[in-house]
This record gives C-alpha cells, structure tokens and sequence, in this order.
C-alpha cells in the first residue's frame, strides 16, 4: 500500500482560504444589504423631504456632507478607535454599501462641496 503524503503547506493554504472567503461572504452581504438598504431610504426619506440632507453652515459657507464621505468617516474612525478586530464583518459590508450606493454623485462634492451661502 502506498501512503498518501499529506502537505502542511497545502493545508493552510486551504484554511486562509476558507477563512476568506468566510470573511467576503459576511463582507458581500453587508454591502448588498447596505446599498439596498440606503437607496429604499433616500427614495423614501430625503427625495420626498421627510428627512433632510445633512448640511451645516461655517461662517460664510454651507457644508452638505453626502453619506458616502459620513461612511468613509466612519471607516477611517472604526481602526482609529482600536475596534476594528471586534467589529462584524458585516457591519463593514454595510458602510461599504452605503458608501457605494453614492459612487455615481461621488464627484460633486469635489465640484460643489462648499457652496456660498447668501450674506445676512
């Protein structure tokens, strides 16, 4: 009989890899849920004004953050704050959604970010 040889190397090659793609499915349900989950609130909360943008104002100017720059905050803020090994995978998939479902107006704050407000 001839013995199967059994390679460490390959062994944990198929551990990471298991461990991946354990992590991208939470990850990939996060951000699917995410997107959905923001695009259902800007359609029924801020385009028909029930909820407002957040804008603020500093001295002469108005300041609208969109929630893809909120969510790039918030995921700049998670390894800053040392949580970043506690917190759910799935909690970064939907702040990665979030931020996607803004890609195609990821531009104007770029363009218009600071826009004048009228002096009083």
């Amino acid at each position: 009989m001839s013995k199967i040889k059994i390679d460490k190397k390959h062994i944990w090659t198929g551990v990471v890899a298991l461990g991946s793609a354990y992590f991208a499915i939470w990850a990939a349900v996060g951000i699917i849920v995410g997107y959905i989950s923001t695009r259902w609130f800007a359609k029924k909360y801020l385009e028909t004004g029930k909820v407002k943008s957040v804008i603020f104002s500093l001295g002469y100017w108005k300041i609208h953050l969109h929630h893809w720059i909120m969510g790039t905050m918030a995921l700049v803020a998670i390894p800053i704050i040392g949580s970043y090994h506690e917190c759910p995978k799935i909690l970064l998939g939907l702040i990665g959604g979030v931020i996607a479902e803004d890609f195609e107006d990821a531009y104007k704050p770029v363009l218009g970010w600071f826009k004048k407000k009228d002096k009083i």
